[in-house]
């Protein structure tokens, strides 16, 4: 599976539905950063996969509306939104994060990741 394809597979994949994600998508190897409102975060395969499934405890659903995907070479860049429903309120969706990724795909796996989040309740930033 192309760099392309497998990315927007795995936006498209049921997340909460599918407790192999992170093995059906990543590298062993994964070398992952994540730059967020807490910090900068270095995940492996393993946080990668713990982190997964801790969602799985707090959402009823969770689904990425994808605006834009860039492919140069076995990279690919997407920008996102994420929307979800809770385990306490599942009739309610909502935004609950924004991201920006750049993917490195090698061997039809995602090998290496940058990403940049904030959550969806931030305020808009007016320039002085």
């Amino acid at each position: 599976m192309g760099p392309k394809k497998l990315i927007k597979a795995f936006y498209n994949a049921p997340v909460i539905e599918d407790p192999e994600i992170v093995s059906r998508f990543f590298s062993k190897d994964l070398d992952l950063t994540w730059h967020s409102s807490e910090g900068r975060v270095k995940m492996g395969f393993e946080a990668l996969d713990q982190f997964f499934k801790e969602i799985n405890k707090t959402y009823e659903d969770l689904r990425a509306e994808v605006t834009h995907m860039v492919k140069e070479g076995q990279s690919v860049a997407v920008r996102c939104t994420y929307y979800a429903r809770t385990i306490e309120n599942p009739d309610e969706e909502l935004a609950i994060s924004h991201f920006m990724a750049i993917w490195e795909v090698s061997d039809s796996k995602i090998v290496k990741g940058s990403m940049m989040s904030q959550p969806a309740s931030a305020p808009n930033w007016q320039p002085v």
